[in-house]
């Protein structure tokens, strides 16, 4: 449901006649419709930013999108954390490595991990 409404801004000049201005205003943004276009090989619809916002995502965010019954679901994709991020993460403390693993991670490769 799409709920509009027009707000009346007035204007005045110095030493000029005063006028009302009439902006189209957007209220409410629950369901949009929009045409499905021919993007290359592909297909893409315009999303209204209302609909965005009330999403919480913005422009350049990653998203997935699968089929559903009778729709196509649009949602944030998860974020993939690489190791060195995840252990950026993690409290000082929560791991120690022994001389053991100081050896293993600072050994040249062998084989195939060269790659």
């Amino acid at each position: 449901m799409e709920i509009h409404k027009l707000q009346a801004v007035k204007h005045c000049s110095v030493g000029g006649a005063c006028y009302d201005e009439f902006k189209h205003c957007l209220i409410e943004a629950s369901a949009m419709k929009t045409l499905i276009r021919k993007w290359g090989n592909s297909a893409g619809a315009i999303i209204p930013v209302a609909v965005l916002d009330r999403a919480g995502m913005k422009l350049g965010d990653k998203v997935e999108i699968e089929a559903v019954e009778g729709g196509i679901l649009l949602r944030a994709a998860k974020p993939v954390y690489t190791l060195e991020q995840l252990l950026a993460q993690s409290p000082e403390g929560s791991f120690e490595l022994d001389d053991e693993d100081r050896e293993w991670l600072n050994a040249k490769p062998v084989g195939k991990e060269r790659e």
